[in-house]
């Protein structure tokens, strides 16, 4: 009859009864060091570890592209602003046109300023006139709340009729004046 718990190892002989222990898991880095990284090094942090073993001047250096050539004779390169002009004056023109009272035309060309102008009238205007309507329990509403309409009318207004000007223009056009030139406003 064959040896129901193995053959004898040095911890147990054939006289010992115990059942075998299993065997332990193997001790990981993270239970023996609980920060096996170096703190200060924020890339090995960042990539969970996995740093290659040898030192950084032995490696091969990294092929570099060909410089591109010049431009071609008989073309002239376009500007960054100027090779998406098109487009910057389609997307400008129908912002303009449907969101142009909240002066989300004039942040995407890059006017910060004149758009918080256009928000801030658009929808202060109405925070004003309710907040006096309701100081004034109401009386003072049939005045105030027309005034906030046409000052937000207009605001509307300018914003349709920026949209019809940036469409109407020609991308060259709309370039010189909106995009090199800086121009905010009409």
């Amino acid at each position: 009859m064959s040896d129901p718990y193995g053959p004898p190892t040095p911890g147990r002989s054939r006289l010992n009864l115990e059942k075998p222990r299993a065997a332990s898991a193997p001790e990981r880095p993270s239970d023996a060091d609980p920060d096996p990284f170096d703190p200060d090094d924020w890339v090995t942090r960042a990539i969970g570890g996995a740093r290659s073993p040898e030192p950084a001047g032995s490696r091969p250096p990294t092929p570099q592209a060909p410089p591109s050539p010049g431009p071609v004779w008989g073309t002239v390169p376009l500007a960054p602003a100027r090779a998406d002009a098109g487009q910057k004056k389609l997307v400008a023109g129908v912002l303009a046109l449907l969101f142009g009272w909240l002066g989300v035309h004039k942040f995407y060309l890059g006017y910060p300023g004149p758009g918080l102008v256009m928000l801030g009238l658009s929808l202060g205007v109405w925070v004003v006139a309710l907040v006096l309507s309701l100081l004034t329990f109401l009386l003072a509403a049939p005045l105030v709340l027309p005034l906030a309409g046409l000052v937000a009318g207009g605001v509307w207004l300018l914003g349709v009729a920026e949209g019809v000007i940036y469409l109407s223009q020609s991308d060259g056009q709309f370039a010189d004046r909106y995009l090199d030139g800086r121009r905010p406003w009409l």
